[in-house]
């Protein structure tokens, strides 16, 4: 009796042993699954063509760690998001040169530990240290790029006849139609340049005006405000210039023979991509992992290749002038490299938006 008992006990504890294991594994372990699967994911938020899918597939195959990677269109959508949730949910992003100073300013972003990265020494030493994080205490350059004056080679088969700013604005040195940028801080940077020179201090009323009236003046002329297919209406013949980064340029003319590409004698605008680390992410073991992955040389190269892109690694940049389409890219003089500026120096966001409102108004 007392057995049959005991053993009824047992059974009862047995089953009851297995509901609570069931009901604790239903409630607990997705959750267990669900953090170290999030534990082994970081989130970039990106430009469409920044980094190559290809890549964070082949980086996700080698570490298991999952990669998601979402887009943004400007650099103000990133910071309006960025600004918005301090950074939560994104463990890396890839701002443009002033947007990392912007960032740093709001005490949005972690320091570097440079000691985890093993391609710092491999980095192109003009792209470093430079205003808006002049220590690199917050960014690492992904890629970069040169503003200046593509034109239609066809049409200017000795050059330009003023390689100047004044290309673009002096309706009196030519007729044709022209692609001006489709982003306010360019457009009215480069008019700024074109007017007064970049003196690094803020501008007065009155010359806001003068840019302005300039930029109406121009208006008639331009076919398209437009930044990413400038060189497409150049190659079409349909603009005889256009203001547009280099490699754009280079990517058409992978298409057509008739594109050339000249910076201006005032200075063309450096634009530089970089990687940095929102102050809120707590990966950034995986992030060092993916940071080292992506400088490999041959992923760089590869991704070089793919795009169009120009590297930030010496070895690479020496790589890729073997290639025709990359030796123009590369072939700058270290006279014009000293003359560049950033888009960053002069205007405010309250100028550049006045500035874009009355430009815009009827």
């Amino acid at each position: 009796m007392f057995s049959r008992r005991f053993w009824n006990c047992v059974s009862v504890g047995a089953v009851t042993c297995a509901w609570l294991v069931i009901i604790f594994g239903a409630l607990f372990i997705p959750k267990l699954v669900e953090r170290l699967h999030n534990s082994r994911t970081i989130n970039i938020f990106a430009w469409s063509d920044s980094i190559d899918p290809d890549t964070l597939h082949d980086f996700e195959l080698q570490t298991n760690i999952r990669v998601n990677l979402t887009y943004y269109d400007s650099n103000e959508e990133l910071f309006a998001k960025l600004r918005a949730t301090n950074g939560v949910g994104y463990d890396l992003i890839v701002p443009s040169d002033y947007m990392v100073k912007r960032f740093t300013d709001e005490n949005l972003l972690q320091k570097i530990d440079k000691k985890k990265l093993n391609f710092v020494n491999r980095i192109d030493q003009r792209l470093l240290g430079l205003p808006f994080d002049p220590g690199n205490d917050y960014s690492i350059p992904l890629e970069w790029s040169i503003i200046g004056i593509c034109f239609d080679a066809d049409l200017f088969q000795n050059g330009l006849p003023e390689k100047s700013w004044s290309m673009i604005f002096d309706q009196t040195l030519i007729d044709g139609k022209l692609v001006a940028p489709g982003d306010a801080r360019e457009l009215c940077t480069i008019a700024s340049l074109y007017l007064f020179g970049l003196t690094g201090k803020s501008l007065s009323p009155d010359q806001i005006n003068k840019i302005v009236n300039l930029l109406r003046e121009q208006k008639h002329r331009v076919l398209a405000y437009s930044g990413t297919r400038a060189d497409l209406l150049v190659a079409a013949h349909n603009a005889s210039l256009a203001a547009v980064a280099n490699v754009y340029v280079a990517r058409g003319s992978k298409h057509v023979g008739h594109l050339g590409f000249a910076i201006p004698k005032e200075g063309g605008f450096l634009t530089i991509e970089n990687f940095v680390i929102p102050v809120e992410s707590k990966k950034t073991d995986s992030v060092y992992q993916l940071l080292n992955f992506l400088y490999q040389p041959d992923v760089i190269y590869q991704s070089c290749m793919n795009a169009v892109v120009l590297p930030v690694t010496v070895d690479e940049q020496k790589r890729l002038t073997k290639l025709p389409v990359f030796k123009k890219l590369l072939d700058i003089s270290s006279t014009e490299f000293k003359k560049l500026h950033f888009f960053g120096e002069v205007l405010t966001d309250e100028q550049i938006d006045e500035i874009w409102r009355r430009l815009k108004a009827p």
